[in-house]
């Protein structure tokens, strides 16, 4: 007889989703705003598209002035922004803690759906949020963290009849299409990371097609290749619904073909297994090889092909661990769940079956909500509650040129400047009137501009007639760089104000 479900007990999803919004918003919230330019350049761009609506030049530069810009991004940058102008910088951060805790809760779903022991995949959906905290960080990419898998609860799901017991019909088919393509036109208008999806989905489908013509012999149902292939379409459908068109998926894979600004972005480069980042991923990917060394039945094609595929993902870029462990790395602890059932040490077992109980008695959702409650609270006091900062209110100037930028602006000083690549977001947003050299955007402003930059603020031989060449009239960098000291050295150039480790210097 199945215990009568209570909104009394908070069910393990509950749990998860609280502990890690908490951690991300009110632990990690200071380093989520603080890390880049990136979360400022995308609030001054939300604010441009909600005041007068999309657009597609660049109107932040002077480098790139008029330039075709694509805003694949710009319903992340709407709703950030709309967080902003509600609560300031703690409804940005409580915006984003909300969508990085639903992506480990969602992933808590999926396991148990695929019934894996609660006990089990509560520990491997905290040990996913460990591993991919890292890149918790207020930027669009954590709204792919739920949506990758949502997409892997649809892909483990999809299908009401085996191809092989006769073809689906229309009903069966549109209810596996619609979906999907609902998921990818949200996600191709939120982030890139709607190629990633695709990506996951042809692992599926190479899965399929392997279990079919190498079959393991253990297969519980025959392959799905007609479907994923439906599937697949209707993902690239979608995908082209947004402003741009398909010509997102041009702009955004042309960025891989770009390796010299590939290989010098921090996040895109390999793991360092000297770190932290790397030490966590290596010592997880090093379990998942245990346990495929000690399940009895060798995973199905489509779980080792997403596994490996996401895997080498994660070894060539660091900032796509935070996507292996929510895919391969949960389907192959899946693997675990036999041995892991049958364990017999008993103050083991008594946790373990003791939270399964619970699991099934608990609704999950109204627990969930009194964190996001309370940080809502803080939020609308400026991150505080009582006396107590919850929630940061404000860009750290140890991080950005805050006092010089309002100085700057107070005075109404406009011109040709040069700025640091981190600050450049920033100065967007906090100095609207004034153009900038370069922002994060690297794809955007391309190999020969982030090459005349570097050259530049290493004070390369030439720094100088460069930037008299480029009609410079005035620099924002960090004091300690070389193009600072070589500044501070020239006869054509003044110290004008200086805070915070930031100075701006001025042709005399």
């Amino acid at each position: 007889m199945t215990p009568r479900r209570t909104w009394a007990v908070p069910s393990p999803a509950d749990v998860i989703f609280a502990i890690t919004l908490v951690v991300a918003a009110a632990v990690r919230g200071s380093v989520a705003i603080n890390t880049d330019g990136d979360l400022p350049r995308h609030l001054r761009v939300g604010s441009e598209i909600l005041s007068h609506g999309l657009f597609f030049t660049d109107r932040f530069s002077w480098t790139m002035q008029g330039k075709p810009f694509v805003p694949y991004e710009w319903g992340s940058e709407v709703l950030y922004t709309l967080a902003h102008r509600l609560a300031g910088l703690p409804g940005v951060i409580l915006l984003m803690g909300v969508a990085v805790a639903a992506g480990y809760a969602l992933l808590y779903r999926l396991l148990v759906k695929l019934d894996m022991d609660p006990l089990l995949a509560m520990l491997t959906s905290i040990a996913a949020a460990a591993a991919g905290s890292f890149h918790w960080l207020a930027r669009p990419h954590v709204f792919s963290l739920g949506l990758v898998v949502l997409l892997m609860l649809m892909l483990e799901g999809q299908g009401t009849r085996d191809e092989g017991r006769g073809r689906p019909g229309l009903g069966a088919r549109l209810s596996s299409l619609v979906p999907c393509l609902l998921l990818f036109t949200l996600w191709s208008n939120l982030h890139a990371g709607f190629l990633f999806g695709l990506a996951l989905i042809g692992f599926y489908l190479i899965g399929d097609l392997l279990s079919r013509w190498l079959p393991l012999g253990h297969e519980t149902e025959p392959p799905r290749i007609r479907q994923r292939v439906l599937i697949l379409v209707a993902a690239l459908v979608g995908t082209c619904i947004n402003p741009s068109g398909p010509g997102v998926i041009v702009h955004v894979a042309s960025y891989f073909r770009k390796t010299w600004l590939v290989d010098i972005t921090n996040e895109m480069q390999s793991p360092d297994f000297h770190a932290v980042i790397g030490r966590t991923f290596l010592a997880l990917l090093l379990l998942c090889l245990l346990i495929l060394a000690r399940s009895e039945r060798r995973p199905p094609w489509q779980h080792l092909i997403v596994f490996l595929g996401t895997t080498a993902f994660a070894l060539e870029s660091k900032r796509h661990i935070a996507l292996w462990v929510l895919t391969g790395f949960p389907l192959m602890v899946l693997h675990a769940s036999s041995w892991w059932s049958s364990a017999s040490w008993k103050p083991f077992a008594r946790v373990r079956n003791g939270l399964a109980h619970g699991a099934q008695l608990a609704h999950a959702g109204l627990w969930s909500l009194v964190p996001v409650a309370v940080l809502a609270v803080a939020a609308g006091r400026d991150g505080s509650l009582g006396h107590v900062s919850v929630l940061p209110d404000h860009f750290d100037p140890a991080a950005f040129p805050v006092r010089i930028v309002e100085r700057a602006r107070a005075a109404g000083m406009q011109g040709r400047m040069f700025n640091d690549f981190v600050w450049g977001g920033f100065i967007i947003y906090a100095w609207p009137e004034q153009k900038v050299f370069i922002d994060g955007q690297s794809d955007f402003y391309g190999v020969p501009l982030n090459q005349l930059y570097m050259s530049i603020r290493q004070a390369a031989p030439g720094w100088e007639q460069q930037l008299d060449s480029l009609r410079v009239d005035m620099v924002l960098m960090p004091a300690r760089t070389p193009l600072a000291w070589a500044l501070n050295d020239s006869s054509k150039w003044i110290l004008a104000d200086s805070a915070d480790g930031a100075v701006r210097y001025a042709r005399r």
